[in-house]
């Protein structure tokens, strides 16, 4: 197993290098090496997944219960074989999207290096190995946010990094909180909460890892990181940061303080419950006030963002299921969102809200994925969104704090409210002017009707995963 880690997490650093370092002529090549290096890391993962778990490797053992190690779990799997699917189809929608781009390589080369800290996140089996691939994919991640080179981008970028590293003190304040108080930074939740100091450390790591995850008011480096290009952006919001954060404090809530200790702070439970109900609330009222497409999706993340973390705080296991299997289903949906948006502006040059009238009729296709992307995230049946949220509602009736359901309808009105029109516009509204649209490659088409029918199977079939969920990560912490 231990060779299996390494290659997970070496893989994609390697092909990165090679693309950067010795392909400048033959782009062909580098491309050929970054399909096939990812197609290799599905299959690996997903192996792992059926027959290494539990499986744990002791890479570096520094001082004492201090170590660098690797395990194999549900939540790790998902994690992986999630990240590793969605780079393939990213890779394959860039290769199309960033075609005559300058410095085409280097994009390339960089967009793989970002895999190597999600992937090392996935498998860590303590906090000190998941802090430290979480601070390689600050590092990794900000070439790609300022690619164009712009004094924008290069000041966005700078945002970029001085709110990661403000989240990152913070962590390091709430893990050193946590080891003067328990000794160990390994996954093995605590069985006592009585301690103020672990109450303290809790806090500082969540908001810590909460400014990955675009918390309201740690959120408006998100939609400034826009200025990337658009399979960036696709990859920030699905799954390389954001959802880095999301899975980090999982692995902090569940795996190392333990499912009890959210409810044994009832008053802690109840304020953060009221942090993220303003996150929701706050993220789903700017995204309508946006005319621009990328940053009305951009908004719409950090509303949706705040149902994952709701069902994280809720602790039970219904809202633990609702959590992960959004976790999972917005992925899907907002890397359609983004590759349907930025498909609009390379073929019809269409960026803001009030250009979309009449591209239905041009555009078909991509409209339609993003009408049905449109009705997954705002939670309706039979979508896949209509899934999680029915489990993370469950959740909410558990824990007998039923307002807070009206806070998923009021978000999913309001959803309807700034995404719907875009499809209706498109669709039944005359053009406002002429609209010269290029018909979409056969690969990216093709690649919008797998996301679209990954979005229709996971409505209609949940029953897979849930029971992988229940099996392989609930049953074993609660």
């Amino acid at each position: 197993m231990g060779w299996m880690i390494s290659l997970i997490i070496l893989l994609p650093l390697l092909t990165g290098g090679a693309n950067i370092l010795l392909f400048k002529q033959q782009s062909k090549i580098g491309k050929i090496l970054m399909v096939t290096s990812l197609g290799a890391l599905i299959l690996i993962n997903y192996l792992m997944a059926r027959t290494q778990i539990g499986v744990e490797l002791r890479s570096i053992q520094i001082l004492g219960p201090i170590r660098i190690a690797f395990r194999v779990d549900g939540m790790s799997s998902i994690f992986s074989i999630l990240a590793s699917s969605l780079w393939l189809m990213t890779a394959l929608y860039s290769f199309d999207y960033m075609a005559g781009e300058a410095r085409e390589r280097a994009f390339n080369g960089y967009f793989m290096l970002v895999l190597s800290p999600v992937l090392g996140i996935a498998y860590s089996a303590n906090l000190l190995t998941l802090f430290i691939f979480y601070e390689l994919l600050t590092l990794t991640t900000f070439p790609l946010i300022i690619f164009r080179g712009s004094d924008e981008a290069l000041s966005l970028g700078n945002k970029y990094l001085l709110y990661s590293f403000i989240g990152s003190s913070l962590i390091i304040a709430g893990m050193s909180l946590y080891f003067f108080q328990t000794g160990q930074l390994d996954f093995l939740p605590q069985l006592s909460f009585d301690s103020d100091v672990l109450v303290m450390s809790y806090v500082f790591m969540f908001i810590g890892f909460g400014v990955k995850t675009a918390l309201v008011p740690f959120h408006s480096w998100l939609p400034s990181a826009m200025i990337a290009p658009t399979p960036v952006s696709a990859l920030l919001h699905a799954v390389a940061v954001v959802k880095s954060g999301i899975f980090s404090l999982i692995r902090v809530t569940y795996y190392l303080f333990g499912y009890r200790f959210l409810t044994a702070h009832a008053t802690l439970q109840s304020s953060l419950l009221t942090l993220i109900t303003v996150s929701v609330l706050v993220g789903a009222f700017l995204a309508y006030h946006q005319s621009n497409l990328k940053k009305r999706l951009a908004y719409s993340t950090i509303s949706q963002l705040g149902y994952i973390l709701m069902g994280i705080v809720l602790s039970n296991e219904y809202a633990l299921t609702g959590a992960i299997l959004h976790l999972i289903n917005h992925a899907i949906i907002k890397i359609s969102l983004f590759f349907a948006v930025g498909m609009m502006y390379k073929r019809a040059h269409i960026t803001e809200f009030e250009e979309v009238d009449g591209l239905g009729k041009k555009m078909p296709l991509l409209l339609g994925v993003f009408t049905w992307s449109t009705i997954s995230i705002m939670g309706l049946p039979p979508s896949n969104g209509f899934v999680s949220k029915w489990f993370l509602a469950m959740g909410i009736i558990e824990q007998n704090r039923t307002l807070f359901v009206s806070v998923l309808l009021i978000s999913a009105f309001m959803t309807a409210i700034y995404l719907l029109p875009v499809g209706i516009n498109a669709f039944f509204k005359p053009e406002k002017q002429v609209i010269v649209a290029e018909k979409l490659s056969l690969k990216v088409s093709a690649i919008l009707v797998i996301l679209t029918i990954a979005n229709v199977y996971l409505g209609l079939l949940p029953n897979g995963l849930i029971r992988f969920i229940h099996q392989q990560i609930t049953e074993k912490i609660f």
